[in-house]
């Protein structure tokens, strides 16, 4: 579930149907023929990268802790 989470918030990929080699194969063939769709990612993995880091789940966990002791 969190997997998909980031994927459909941050649109920094896609799922596969099924994990039929042949499958997977197209998919992955198809997603690196795609300039456009590569750039896409890339940038969205960058700005994903920015909210989705160890300095900004230290401050979550902090949180978390600080309700126990």
């Amino acid at each position: 579930p969190e997997i998909s989470r980031i994927i459909e918030q941050y649109k920094v990929g896609m799922f596969i149907e099924n994990h039929d080699p042949q499958h997977i194969a197209k998919q992955i063939s198809m997603m690196v023929s795609d300039p456009e769709l590569m750039v896409s990612w890339k940038a969205a993995a960058l700005l994903a990268s920015h909210e989705l880091n160890w300095q900004q789940e230290q401050k979550v966990l902090i949180q978390v802790y600080s309700k126990y002791v």
